[in-house]
């Protein structure tokens, strides 16, 4: 073997290493396949044709493909004599169809190349077309509404870091098997079939059969176009510049009120940020997780494309949870310079995603108990609050999401009210905030902490930040794509009662993750039926488990009990779990358990309904049975939280009109908290939605009284909510004849 030979090869196994041993990668895989694709791929090509033209035969090369590839794996693997393996024979075979199928067409192509010229030409040649490839996959991300990415060379790309969940069939395997379609095509014009007369010829085929790659994968879903997701999501509604394209399965009359939605909080948006958007904000909703897979990738993430004034969402909730969230990234990009609308170095090209996501947490607030700032001193007295200095890095990715969302948005907000708006806008358009501000950022980051330790906590607010925002990272988790992926399949094989297939799913997941919350949970979920019980009392006992999954080890205890007919003893553990409560869903649902617990005549299918976690052997409880039994309900105890669950289930169900009956008369201080603030909540979306100021005003009084002193979260998003309504009601009717 030459010098230069053996120089490549441990090039290839220390780069290898460099990534391997990077936070998050540990090993082959997804990330490491993923960088090393962006650049051995060209290397390799280069490589090909330079042996060619050095006369060096097919078994040569197929020995450089070997000693290429043996290097890579046998770099990647050294992670795991200090980490472990997470599913080495799944990693190394996923290494292999996307950065193995790349190299080994770059090589091939290669090779086709100094067919094509005998000089020093063909090494450009070798090089130009996987550059060429990744840049017109990169084009395809940036130019349409596409959110995942694939390459013939670099391999695949996921899109949203927090998607941890791998989707490898459909467009994945699709292109996989177009990649080893290319990878064939050039092996066979390489070969000695082809007479050497004809191999011009056949190099120009090779090349035609790599671009065609790209214009496939549009039938088979690895990419689309915007008119084609316009086709796929035909129902569109337009408001305020906002155009809503929707789903087909979705009611005509929710399409509407999501282009309301977002109208209402485009203006709202504006307004706070102090920017007048240019243009159109295109709003692209799906049906759910799995539709948004199929079509754009990113599941489980919701997502915005600045550059593009495009958002990509599922659910219909009104008012929709995070659209205000990704309308205020598109928004916000008005303010910054560069081709990607972020702020960052060099234009954005390197963002700085800890203010992209502070400006739109700061800009739309997501409807929490508390406030950001509340979340923050919390955080500050149980000496877990970052720095503010390292919330603006690329480190901000690989830290707790919820945490670094939170605290940036807070300090997003403590720059706006100490130093005003035009500083927070010039911020974002590029400007050293220490300039902006003429403080260090020492001087920053300790008015920030006197700032948000100004604001009072509980103690029980303390608790749950310590759990919400101490745990680790993505980057300090183990293996997440192989854990997140065996917990889901387990959970859809539960759901279908293939109870070995799920055990066997979560024994891998178990195996890598012991202490993980999300695992324990659901191996005690399908624990034999007499197991279940001791069980979750083991887990919510358990110190490791952390506060909120102890809480939740500890509902699932008392559900068990409830459905075993010991109503009394589950309703005082509710009645335990909610004095260290504080999110306001799970308080609802336990003031609803513990009211109905006790409750002698509370419809079995009712018990179901609130139970579903601890009844997977069952089938899931039938909607129109359940409402049915809600109308028939009567009982002795308990009146109107009786009323107060059927107009909460009402209004879940957009059914306003049936809500408004169930919840007349209703008395909110004489019902538990969270259940009162339901109520408050559902009349009042649902006197927006009827352009009801009076009755808006009604709920905005219910929102300012005692009732949400301890949630000035809930607080500050209804107020806003509430003022959003009533200012586009207004509008409405200045339009209107």
């Amino acid at each position: 073997m030459s010098r230069t030979r053996r120089a490549s090869l441990a090039a290839a196994f220390l780069l290898s290493v460099a990534v391997a041993w990077a936070p998050l990668v540990h090993g082959p895989g997804y990330e490491h396949a993923l960088v090393l694709g962006i650049v051995l791929p060209t290397l390799v090509a280069i490589a090909g044709a330079r042996s060619v033209l050095a006369g060096v035969d097919a078994r040569g090369l197929l020995v450089t493909y070997a000693e290429v590839m043996g290097a890579v794996l046998a770099g990647a693997v050294t992670p795991w004599l200090r980490f472990g393996a997470c599913a080495p024979l799944e990693d190394v075979a996923y290494e292999c169809s996307t950065l193995g199928l790349g190299v080994a067409l770059a090589l091939l192509w290669g090779v086709h190349a100094a067919h094509l010229w005998s000089d020093r030409k063909a090494l450009v040649l070798a090089a130009a077309v996987p550059l060429t490839s990744l840049a017109v996959s990169v084009a395809i991300f940036f130019a349409t509404p596409t959110v995942h990415a694939f390459d013939a060379f670099g391999g695949y790309f996921s899109g949203p870091l927090y998607d941890t969940v791998l989707r490898l069939e459909g467009p994945f395997a699709a292109h996989r098997a177009l990649v080893a379609g290319a990878c064939l095509v050039s092996l066979l014009a390489a070969s000695s079939l082809v007479p050497v007369a004809l191999r011009e010829a056949a190099a120009w085929g090779v090349l035609v059969s790599m671009a065609a790659i790209a214009p496939l994968g549009l039938r088979f879903g690895t990419w689309v176009t915007d008119v084609r997701l316009e086709e796929l999501l035909p129902q569109h509604a337009e408001e305020n510049d906002c155009i809503v394209h929707a789903s087909g399965t979705l009611p005509p009359e929710v399409v509407r009120r999501l282009a309301r939605d977002a109208a209402e909080q485009r203006r709202a948006i504006e307004a706070l940020m102090g920017v007048d958007f240019p243009g159109l904000i295109d709003v692209f909703v799906f049906r759910d997780g799995a539709e948004k897979a199929r079509l754009v990738g990113a599941a489980d993430t919701l997502v915005a494309k600045p550059w593009r004034a495009e958002v990509y969402v599922q659910g219909t909730s009104y008012p929709h949870p995070v659209l205000g969230h990704e309308l205020a990234h598109v928004i916000a990009g008005a303010l910054a310079k560069g081709p990607l609308r972020v702020p960052g170095r060099f234009g954005g090209l390197v963002a700085s995603p800890g203010l992209v996501e502070g400006m739109a947490v700061a800009a739309a607030p997501h409807e929490d108990v508390l406030t950001e700032r509340a979340w923050a001193a919390a955080m500050l007295k149980r000496g877990i609050l970052p720095r503010a200095e390292g919330l603006f890095d690329l480190s901000f990715l690989g830290g707790n999401a919820g945490r670094g969302y939170t605290v940036a948005g807070a300090f997003v907000t403590f720059v706006r009210e100490r130093f005003g708006g035009e500083v927070v806008r010039q911020w974002y358009g590029g400007g050293e905030l220490t300039r902006l501000t003429q403080s260090s950022w020492v001087a920053l980051d300790d008015g920030f902490r006197a700032w948000v330790g100004e604001v009072p906590v509980r103690a029980q607010e303390e608790r749950v930040a310590m759990a919400r925002f101490g745990a680790p990272g993505l980057a300090a988790r183990v293996c997440p794509h192989v854990v997140d992926g065996a917990l889901a399949e387990a959970d859809v094989c539960a759901r279908e009662r293939r109870a070995q297939a799920a055990r066997t799913n979560l024994e891998r997941a178990r195996m890598l993750d012991p202490r993980s919350p999300a695992v324990r949970l659901f191996a005690a979920s399908i624990e034999e039926p007499n197991d279940r019980l001791l069980a979750y009392r083991t887990l919510a006992g358990d110190e490791g488990l952390g506060a909120l999954g102890r809480d939740e080890a500890a509902t699932r205890e008392a559900d068990l009990l409830w459905n075993a007919g010991q109503g009394g003893e589950a309703a005082r553990r509710y009645e335990e779990i909610l004095e260290r409560s504080v999110d306001d869903g799970r308080r609802r649902a336990l003031e609803f358990k513990r009211a109905f617990a006790s409750d002698a005549s509370t419809p079995e299918i009712v018990r179901a309904w609130l139970t579903p976690a601890v009844r997977r052997d069952e089938p899931e409880p039938d909607p129109y049975r359940f409402a049915i039994a809600l109308e028939r309900w009567r009982g002795p105890a308990e009146p109107a939280v009786r009323s107060a669950f059927r107009a909460q289930q009402a209004f879940l169900r957009d059914a306003c009109i049936e809500g408004a009956e169930a919840a007349s008369g209703l008395d909110l201080g004489g019902l538990p908290t969270a259940i009162a603030r339901a109520i408050v909540r559902g009349r009042l979306a649902c006197a927006c939605l009827a352009g009801d100021d009076a009755q808006v005003d009604v709920a905005r009084a219910a929102v300012a009284s005692e009732l949400y002193a301890s949630t000035p979260g809930l607080r500050r998003a209804l107020e806003a909510f509430a003022s959003r309504c009533i200012a586009q009601n207004r509008r409405r009717q200045e339009k209107s004849p």
